[in-house]
């Protein structure tokens, strides 16, 4: 079973309001600051700022893995093995990019792994498209296009659903979801065009 999670809850921003903007973007930043102290101490063996890891991301990496997957169960093994893996590998860990990334990339590959193992992608739980959304795009998701978006996402090449989960449903910049993927920003583009045309046509048959 993965351990109970909350993710950090960050302060509302007001439209318009360019202070508080910069004090979230603060906020942000301790946070990643946090996370990098954090892991040197899970690199010492410090169970306790572990399950602090834990309980701030495993939230926001099962959305991802459920979203590229299809399905809870499959979603909940592979963030357990990327939680294994950075235990594993936090005496290691080199802070070239912000942990968040790194968790992600791992999450995804892992998610690339099992979706090659079992030679196929899984038409996607519905409920796994709805979280934080808000309650007129939920009523929009739950009917008919919202399902056949959902089987449209689900039969995307990899790649394409990998960027387009990224981008869209988690709201990463290019440039955050083209470190996370080992891409140019560029290559990212490409796959977005593709994913939306492929997304445009499989809607409209």
């Amino acid at each position: 079973m993965l351990p109970a999670c909350k993710l950090l809850t960050l302060p509302r921003v007001p439209r318009g309001k360019m202070k508080t903007m910069h004090h979230l973007k603060l906020v942000q930043n301790r946070m990643d600051d946090d996370d990098f102290a954090l892991m040197q101490r899970v690199g010492n063996g410090d169970v306790h700022a572990y399950q602090i890891l834990v309980d701030r991301h495993t939230a926001r990496c099962l959305r991802t893995a459920g979203r590229m997957l299809g399905n809870r169960e499959d979603a909940e093994d592979v963030v357990q093995e990327s939680w294994l893996k950075l235990w594993h590998e936090a005496a290691h860990w080199e802070p070239r990019a912000k942990l968040s990334t790194w968790l992600y990339r791992v999450v995804v590959n892992g998610c690339i792994d099992r979706q090659r193992k079992r030679g196929r992608t899984e038409q996607a739980d519905m409920e796994l498209f709805l979280d934080e959304r808000p309650l007129a795009e939920e009523e929009m998701i739950m009917s008919e296009r919202g399902r056949r978006m959902a089987r449209a996402i689900s039969a995307l090449e990899k790649r394409q659903r990998v960027s387009l989960v990224l981008s869209y449903y988690e709201g990463l910049s290019n440039a955050e979801v083209a470190e996370i993927m080992g891409i140019k920003t560029g290559t990212l583009q490409v796959l977005l065009h593709r994913a939306r045309n492929s997304l445009k046509k499989q809607l409209t048959e």
